[in-house]
């Protein structure tokens, strides 16, 4: 009912207000051209009757991140309407509880495959804080990067793919459109992150036979692209060495899903590991290496990487 983008609201953006404006005004026009009169009418019906005062209630009881996030998300999607004169009084005590929360996670919770709502969480305040509180972005995105970061550390397979997962939701964000995006993350803050704290490293530390597992990965050094460094893929190539076929192939699938971004450089790099492994390997290791230069060759369009690949074939 307050999402500004349901269809409703949408055919009806361009109505005026048709209620008196009460005392207490908990939704107003941010100077928009449509001024979206009926769900202003919506969310001061609701303030008026006592909504506001109530979710704050709920938030004296022991609730669960699942139970804060249903209770902030309607509105999280109409925060640029909301009044910030009368709804920061009666919503901060309701982030203070939902930061404190999160903030005194356990391990043991990063395990729960519920955790997705603790990230639902996370969207739900950095959105109030886009438009009631702005000076608090920064500390809400830091929070939701080091829970992730918690979980990729944790040894526990399931609180590892929590955070895999809750990344990749990260990166998804960058490059939506939705209004719900103004709450992500910029992709280059990301980025950096992803390299000061060593996530490419700290997540292939482990599970890299898991096909599910390494299916996550794939999009992750797809958005770090042309930011790896030969360093960095030369650690990712030699993981293969002495380990069992699921993981060499499994190392070769986001190899060739992640050199559609590649650099001249880095893919220049790849073939030279390609030819290094040639030589020194046996019939299995030429005929798995052979797989894996077409697997290159479908998954790039560009002339050149063909005509490097087609040498690559006739020098070995």
């Amino acid at each position: 009912a307050f999402d500004p983008e349901a269809e409703f609201h949408i055919k009806n953006k361009s109505r005026q207000s048709s209620l008196e404006q009460g005392l207490v005004v908990y939704a107003k026009s941010r100077g928009s051209l449509d001024p979206y009169g009926w769900l202003l009418d919506i969310i001061n019906k609701f303030g008026s009757r006592g909504g506001f005062d109530k979710i704050l209630n709920k938030f004296g009881e022991n609730l669960t991140a699942n139970e804060m996030a249903a209770l902030l998300n309607p509105l999280a999607v109409c925060a640029q309407f909301l009044n910030p004169d009368t709804t920061c009084a009666l919503l901060s005590p309701c982030m203070n509880n939902a930061i404190g929360y999160i903030k005194g996670l356990t391990d043991d919770d990063l395990k729960n495959k519920n955790i997705g709502s603790v990230t639902e969480l996370l969207k739900a305040v950095k959105m109030l804080c886009v438009y009631l509180w702005p000076q608090e972005i920064a500390s809400t995105s830091t929070l939701c990067l080091d829970v992730i970061l918690r979980m990729l550390k944790c040894s526990h397979f399931n609180a590892r793919m929590n955070g895999l997962k809750e990344l990749i939701k990260l990166i998804d964000d960058c490059a939506a459109t939705s209004s719900s995006s103004k709450a992500a993350i910029d992709s280059e803050q990301l980025l950096n992150w992803m390299a000061e704290n060593n996530v490419l490293s700290i997540t292939l530390e482990s599970n890299i036979d898991q096909a599910q597992y390494m299916d996550k990965i794939k999009s992750i050094i797809e958005f770090i692209g042309p930011r790896l460094s030969v360093e960095e893929l030369t650690k990712i190539w030699s993981m293969q060495d002495r380990q069992n076929c699921q993981v060499v192939d499994n190392i070769h699938g986001i190899m060739a899903a992640a050199s559609t971004k590649f650099s001249q450089q880095q893919f220049d790099h790849l073939i030279t590991l390609i030819s290094k492994a040639w030589r020194g390997g046996s019939d299995i290791t030429w005929r798995r290496l052979l797989t894996f230069i077409g697997k290159l060759g479908k998954e790039s369009n560009q002339g050149k990487v063909s005509s490097k690949l087609l040498d690559l074939l006739w020098e070995l």
